[in-house]
């Protein structure tokens, strides 16, 4: 088990329990040679623009040089890299060839069925952005911010036509998202292009509060068309046009509205046989029009001849009780959310039935919009199918690695993946966890194959009332997990009680929560500094510790000891200590009176001045005695690491070194120094080869019996930053970036 520790002398510090995971991949990346060994980097942290399918092949595509890929129609997957660290924009079929576009400027061609691609580098102005992809006979069109390029099937430039016009629509709907690693071109809500009776449809930032364009094939003209004036309803931006294939018409979806154009572009027939069903205006009277009719319009879609329409509900509803100025109300509360699908008939009437069975959302989910997270809002993610397979396999995908999955037509569905936050722990090779914090939303997702697919908790039971969701907090302090499946969280809130714990007994898949008779001390706000301790389990009991620091306003610094029940609802304080922060604890694991542990001691006189002590108690920390103190430290601690019961590593920063404390022999020993500074080192153990990583560093170990050797460690792109790192096994999971690839946070593996 690894924990990450910062602490930072006189500035906020923060601690974080971090765990590595290493599996045994049952799908392996292409293998990319990093160092003076081999390595597979695997970015974990994707959002997927799109899938597509050749045969029985599904391919899900998207950021990172990124793609998952399937063979046997979605029942496994692997996670595979086109050779580029770029976003993968979009990708057709054409005779069973797949063509596509990267975000920065590369047509990619795979004629095997997305085994193995071919890239070219299209010649174009730096800044512009390739964003969709369109193909016929003997032409690729590619829509870019500002541009429609015609190439002929060796990826050249045959002709391009540039108008700021050509600018898609904007959305703030994932503006500012905080666990987008790569945002800044998901604001484009509606870049896609259409091929329609020879011309190429496209919506505009310019001019979709008037209509939409098009443009004849040859790219000699550009043609408004304007709408406005022309329907009956007109209303909004972003996505104006949507062309679906129906049949052997196409059907436009106008805003809100369906219609069926004439061949000149200029007539517009509405598609309902009543021209009053599903016509209304956009308002939250009609909203609720259109949802009892038949669902979201944005969500029309078509299968061959058949038209459906996506649509968002709750479901049934509880009532709960809340207390709004000394009276009691009873405010409906769902206990879910669903995605369900409905299929149009049109004889003997325009109607809506129910296609399959609801998808139940009864997952812990959010989904970023505008300003805010809609929590819980999975379901939310849920829109179209991106591709279609055999007329029944419809693929759901979004960002945040979301994969949804009916292979029936909607009447079962299966749930792949999604992944929000960041690596927080390891349980063994194939199972490790991802923590999303933010200020009002938290999220525990896993993963069981070792990194291909994830899944969030779910918030509700059949046994529950109503859903249950992890209340608001700001920063998870405490996390654990064993192996028997049974852990534990708990962090800083200004809305739970101070008592809040959440626990699971299935390894996260489900969670509850209560307040212990004894409050575990965490901050309600994070004006004060807090960093707990690592968990460490006895048979009947775990030991933990809060520590804050208030040195800024004139306290000292205070620790709190705990000895918690396996229960998780009785704890009792083994030991308060002021001045002191016990950061880091070493058992004996036979008692949990005997221990060792490190700790941060500051002045009387002077709190903002601090030292680390090593101490040994066998009494729960009621007693110690000194092992070793060392006054200079330096600027922070940064990382804990414990290799086995008598060894732990630690690095410090400013100076920058690696210490070694022994248990058999009460000693600490330096192993590394580095006269430069600010790399804000951390050790990284992968199969028992030592390395040091950092900002602009990566060192290896010369000679495994003597860990005083080092070198300069062989990266193929520059210099590594390492911003994070855990690790165990033969796994890491670092946050770094280089000269060619963007941050993520990357599986390492031998």
């Amino acid at each position: 088990m690894l924990w990450d520790v910062k602490f930072c002398k006189g500035k906020h510090f923060e601690i974080t329990k971090n765990t590595l995971v290493l599996s045994t991949l049952f799908f392996l990346l292409i293998k990319i040679p990093l160092f003076s060994i081999d390595f597979n980097l695997t970015p974990l942290k994707l959002s997927f623009f799109g899938a597509v399918n050749v045969k029985n092949n599904i391919i899900v595509y998207g950021d990172f040089g990124s793609y998952l890929f399937s063979t046997d129609l979605g029942n496994t997957w692997e996670q595979r890299f086109i050779g580029i660290f770029d976003e993968i924009r979009s990708i057709v079929n054409f005779n069973d060839t797949l063509f596509g576009v990267t975000l920065n400027g590369n047509l990619i061609i795979s004629p095997d069925k997305g085994e193995s691609w071919e890239i070219k580098k299209v010649n174009k102005e730096v800044w512009e952005k390739f964003l969709d992809i369109l193909v016929i006979n003997d032409a690729i069109y590619i829509r870019s911010l500002r541009k429609i390029l015609k190439l002929n099937r060796e990826g050249q430039i045959i002709k391009l036509l540039e108008n700021p016009i050509f600018e898609p629509s904007k959305s703030s709907e994932y503006d500012g998202d905080i666990d987008e690693l790569i945002n800044d071109y998901h604001l484009y809500c509606n870049h896609r292009f259409y091929l329609y009776d020879n011309n190429i449809i496209l919506n505009s930032d310019k001019f979709c509060d008037s209509g939409f364009i098009y443009v004849d094939l040859n790219l000699n003209n550009i043609v408004k068309v304007y709408l406005k004036d022309e329907l009956k309803y007109w209303g909004g931006c972003c996505e104006t046009v949507k062309v679906l294939n129906f049949g052997e018409k196409d059907i436009f979806k106008i805003t809100m509205h369906l219609y069926i154009p004439d061949d000149s572009l200029k007539n517009f027939k509405y598609f309902y046989q009543d021209t009053s069903f599903m016509f209304v205006v956009n308002s939250t009277k009609s909203l609720h029009k259109w949802f009892n009719i038949g669902g979201n319009p944005d969500l029309y879609f078509t299968v061959k001849d058949t038209l459906f329409i996506g649509r968002w509900e709750d479901s049934t509803k509880y009532d709960t009780l809340s207390n709004t100025g000394g009276v009691l109300i009873r405010i409906p509360y769902p206990q879910f959310n669903l995605y369900s699908i409905k299929k149009y008939i049109s004889y003997p009437r325009d109607t809506f039935v129910l296609q399959g069975l609801p998808f139940y959302d009864t997952y812990n989910g959010s989904k970023y919009h505008f300003i805010d997270y809609i929590y819980p809002g999975l379901f939310r993610n849920i829109e179209t199918p991106s591709c279609v397979v055999n007329d029944s396999v419809w693929v759901y995908v979004n960002r945040k690695r979301f994969i949804l999955l009916t292979t029936n037509k909607g009447h079962s569905w299966k749930m792949i993946s999604y992944l929000t936050g960041k690596p927080r722990e390891i349980l063994n090779d194939s199972t490790f966890f991802f923590l999303f914090e933010a200020p009002e939303l938290t999220e525990v997702n896993r993963t069981l194959d070792a990194g291909i697919s994830f899944q969030p908790s779910f918030n509700f039971h059949t046994s529950y009332k109503s859903r249950r969701n992890i209340s608001y907090f700001y920063k998870v302090h405490f996390f654990y997990i064993d192996s028997s499946g049974r852990g534990f969280l708990k962090g800083s809130s200004k809305y739970s009680g101070p008592g809040t714990i959440y626990n699971t007994y299935d390894f996260w898949k489900f969670y509850n929560n209560f307040v212990d008779s004894i409050e575990i001390f965490v901050p309600s706000s994070l004006l004060t500094k807090f960093v707990p301790s690592n968990i460490v389990r006895y048979k009947d009991c775990f030991l933990l510790c809060s520590n804050a620091d208030n040195s800024n306003q004139g306290y000292p610094p205070l620790s709190i000891l705990y000895v918690l029940d396996t229960s998780l609802k009785f704890a009792k304080f083994s030991k308060v200590s002021y001045r002191t922060n016990i950061i880091h604890i070493l058992p004996t694991y036979d008692s949990v009176n005997n221990f060792i542990f490190f700790a941060l001691i500051s002045d009387s006189l002077l709190p903002q001045i601090n030292w680390l002590e090593i101490r040994e108690t066998n009494d729960t920390g009621k007693t110690s005695s000194l092992i070793y103190k060392m006054v200079d430290y330096g600027q922070e601690i940064v990382q804990f690491y414990q290799h086995n019961k008598d060894t732990v590593f630690f690095t410090t920063s400013l100076p920058d070194r690696l210490f070694l404390f022994d248990r058999k022999t009460y000693s600490v020993k330096k192993l590394w120094e580095s006269e430069a500074t600010d790399f804000e080192p951390r050790l990284m153990v992968i199969s028992d080869r030592f390395y040091i990583v950092g900002r602009g560093l990566f060192l290896e170990n010369t000679e495994r019996s003597d860990l005083t050797k080092w070198r300069e460690g062989k990266w193929d792109y520059g210099k590594p930053n390492f911003e994070s790192v855990i690790f165990r096994g033969n796994v890491a999971i670092a946050g770094l970036s280089d000269s060619v690839r963007p941050f993520n946070y990357y599986k390492i593996t031998l």
